[in-house]
């Protein structure tokens, strides 16, 4: 069985970008059905797509 779940991912140390230590203020969220072992249920997911996001965050976005 799946569930929904938000996933926040953080962008990671990126030197060649200008972000050496990362920075937790640019942010991508997912709201996706995993399974209990973390894996996305990507029939699920095909299924209903159009319920399912991904947002960015970021401090200089518009």
């Amino acid at each position: 069985m799946t569930e929904l779940k938000s996933i926040k991912l953080r962008l990671a140390r990126t030197p060649d970008a200008g972000y050496c230590d990362g920075d937790p203020h640019r942010v991508f969220t997912i709201v996706a059905p995993l399974y209990e072992d973390g894996r996305i249920d990507v029939e699920s997911w095909r299924a209903m797509r159009r319920q399912f996001m991904i947002v960015r965050f970021s401090p200089d976005a518009n």
